[in-house]
């Protein structure tokens, strides 16, 4: 499994899209693993988020409740 942690600094760049804090804490520390599926973490909370595709996991990471 493919596994890489990000530190956000109000927003990181991610195949060129800005990867956003912890929806839910806030959190900078992002960690993405990759292997079937994509599963993107937050280090203080624990919230992840599982998808099939990269991109799938990115969108729903950065999607925010308006």
């Amino acid at each position: 499994m493919k596994e890489q942690i990000y530190t956000t600094n109000n927003g990181i760049k991610v195949n060129s899209e800005e990867l956003k804090p912890c929806p839910f804490c806030g959190c900078p520390e992002i960690v993405i693993k990759e292997a079937k599926t994509v599963i993107i973490e937050c280090v203080e909370c624990g919230v992840i988020f599982i998808r099939l595709s990269r991109q799938d996991a990115l969108s729903a990471w950065e999607r925010r409740a308006i």
